[in-house]
């Protein structure tokens, strides 16, 4: 469902104040977050009547835009982990440098991870603060004991326990677990039939696996999801995908009728793509449905985004919304078999055998847009307060899509005037706290920081991480010795913004607040918030989607045992 008003939601903060995750700032203020760039996981719903806007554009502009080298170049799989992305593939260079088939881009340039591996890598994920690398190959940065899965620590390659003796077509990460589906038949030297789970010490089979090549893997709440060309799971009948639920396989209904390629688990659907007639279904735990007629060619990946789902196919980039099927601006015109979305910039990164997307000069690996369906985020509020013997820290979601969990994340401050120094922050991971999996029910979060000092200012950040190893950082929450000293309304950040901006402001009292938003003619547009609230720091989050470009008003009245404070402040969407 689409909105015809501006959606909003708020962050509220007791004796706490929110920090942009910018270094260098100049601005002895502290400036509200970037909620569209660096508060990854808000959700927000769209206007009606949106003209589908997509634009596709190549990581480098130039002779070196993406991956080259060799014969039969692809890029097989994509990892987003905060802000840098793994690519992995067939190809022998990156941005006119060597990497051998696996490579980081930052945002601005590529990098090799050491010397890469010596053949083709099929899939990535993130697991125990390492990049693992899974497919066909026997060497990872020259050591040559690899079995076709290793992992990079950032500095060097290592094994994963002896590996396994066969191709790795798919890896996921679950309950401190990661998984691996292949052709291969044993793992760690021992029987594991295409399909075997690393606990970070040992491998080990899940019962008699299957009986045919896995292709690929998706994990929700401990239960595993498993794709691919076999017939049989644990010795019953299962056709092209089954469920492991810790200890027994089972079979999906009738199962699909052909090769499945790709698995993407959203809230209670599962959705399946390959080569079987309509090439896409999804299951909603009793029966197996098609998406309208089909992106009409096979499909190796998928991603869902909000109500839309999008297929990486053999042809080119498809979506599915409004139940009709389209291509993704004017596509890439060739195969799609990775994608992966940066939830951070509001992006999906997609890879292929491509050499164009949207037009443009692409090789094998692009980027694009869609401010028709903004990628979709989950974190509706944090917020952080000093409790008797410690911190305690609050968060919620509305809805969790592959969320294996959040490391909370925590630094001291130097405090001048209740503002913390924004410098040389040394992050310490605190604690982990598991994730729903998956879930379209809003989830409640607590937990306290038992370990910090009455007198001691700290800076909080929750590390969320996806099963597939990804994450992203919230914004960050500023807690204090006291409550603010005085009423103040802040200037909006961005500004000017399109279409989301970040409205903060303090009470150092309780009272009745009204915020409100006025076009220059005194009309009012919206009414952000209208309740009692205590002392404290708080940020609304504003979506002016809705609203033209202009110049815009926002106002804030406190009536609190002190009397009435007004402020007002200009804020500007530009689109």
């Amino acid at each position: 469902m689409k909105f015809m008003l501006p959606v909003l939601f708020a962050v509220i903060f007791s004796a706490v104040t929110l920090f942009p995750q910018k270094a260098g700032s100049q601005d002895n203020t502290v400036p509200a977050v970037t909620n569209t760039s660096e508060n990854p996981r808000i959700k927000y719903a769209n206007t009606p009547n949106e003209t589908e806007a997509i634009t596709w554009s190549a990581l480098v502009q130039g002779d070196y835009n993406g991956v080259s080298g060799g014969s039969g170049i692809r890029v097989n799989a994509v990892l987003v982990i905060g802000s840098d992305v793994y690519i992995g593939g067939k190809f022998q260079s990156a941005g006119g440098s060597t990497v051998n088939n696996i490579v980081k881009w930052n945002g601005s340039v590529f990098s090799s991870l050491g010397v890469g591996v010596n053949n083709t890598v099929n899939a990535l994920a993130y697991y125990d603060g390492k990049i693992i690398a899974g497919g066909i190959f026997s060497e990872a940065g020259g050591n040559s004991i690899i079995a076709n899965i290793a992992q990079w620590n950032g500095e060097a390659w290592s094994a994963i326990g002896s590996g396994v003796n066969g191709e790795v077509n798919a890896l996921v990460v679950d309950g401190g677990d990661l998984y691996a589906g292949g052709t291969f038949s044993t793992a760690g030297g021992n029987s594991a039939s295409r399909i075997a789970k690393w606990n970070g010490s040992a491998w080990s089979a899940l019962g008699t696996g299957t009986n045919e090549e896995v292709n690929t893997i998706a994990a929700s709440e401990g239960i595993i999801y498993a794709g691919g060309n076999f017939t049989q799971a644990g010795g019953i009948n299962a056709d092209y995908v089954a469920r492991w639920n810790g200890t027994s396989w089972s079979a999906l209904g009738s199962g699909l009728g052909g090769t499945v390629n790709a698995i993407e688990i959203s809230g209670s659907d599962i959705y399946a793509g390959g080569s079987f007639s309509g090439y896409i279904s999804k299951w909603n735990g009793s029966s197996w449905s098609s998406l309208g007629t089909g992106p009409d060619d096979v499909v190796y990946a998928i991603k869902v985004s909000g109500n839309d789902i999008y297929a990486g196919t053999n042809t080119t980039m498809k979506k599915f919304s409004g139940g009709t099927w389209s291509t993704v601006g004017t596509g890439t015109g060739s195969s799609v078999f990775a994608l992966a979305l940066n939830t951070t910039a509001g992006e999906m990164y997609v890879g292929g055998a491509f050499t164009s997307a949207g037009g443009n000069t692409a090789n094998r690996i692009a980027k694009f847009t869609d401010t028709d369906n903004p990628l979709p985020v989950e974190l509706t509020s944090f917020s952080a307060k000093r409790v008797s013997g410690g911190v305690e820290l609050r968060w919620a979601t509305a809805t969790e899509v592959n969320n294996y969990g959040f490391e909370i994340e925590r630094a001291s401050a130097v405090e001048t005037m209740h503002a913390p120094s924004l410098q040389n922050r040394n992050w310490e991971n605190i604690d982990f706290v598991p994730g729903h999996g998956n879930s379209n029910s809003p989830k409640q979060y607590i937990y306290r920081d038992n370990n910090s000092r009455a007198n001691q200012g700290y800076i909080y950040r929750l590390k969320q991480v996806d099963s597939d190893g990804s994450f992203s950082y919230s914004g960050e929450l500023y807690v204090s010795a006291g409550a603010p000293a005085s009423f103040e309304l802040k200037q909006n950040f961005p500004n000017p913004f399109n279409p989301v901006t970040m409205i903060s402001y303090t009470l150092p009292s309780s009272g009745i607040v009204q915020l409100k938003i006025y076009n220059t003619t005194g009309e009012e547009v919206a009414a952000l918030v209208n309740e009692i609230q205590e002392a404290g720091s708080y940020q609304i989050s504003f979506n002016g989607s809705g609203l033209a470009s202009g110049t815009y008003l926002y106002r804030i009245t406190v009536t609190s045992a002190a009397g009435v404070y007004t402020q007002s402040r200009k804020m500007i969407i530009l689109k």
